[in-house]
């Protein structure tokens, strides 16, 4: 199961949201939540490969 199973459509209107959408969503939980620590460097393909999608 991928990181981005858990929001699979917007909660205000219903809509399914895209892959990019919920890719950012994601890695903004992360980083204000504090997984993703300042100063870490994240590049495209390690966080293509955690989330199983492309670049």
């Amino acid at each position: 199961m991928s990181p981005l199973d858990t929001a699979l459509a917007d909660s205000t209107t219903g809509e399914p949201l895209s892959v990019r959408e919920r890719v950012y969503r994601y890695l903004r939980q992360q980083i204000t939540t504090g997984e993703y620590a300042g100063g870490i460097r994240l590049t495209e393909e390690e966080i293509a490969e955690d989330l199983g999608v492309s670049r």
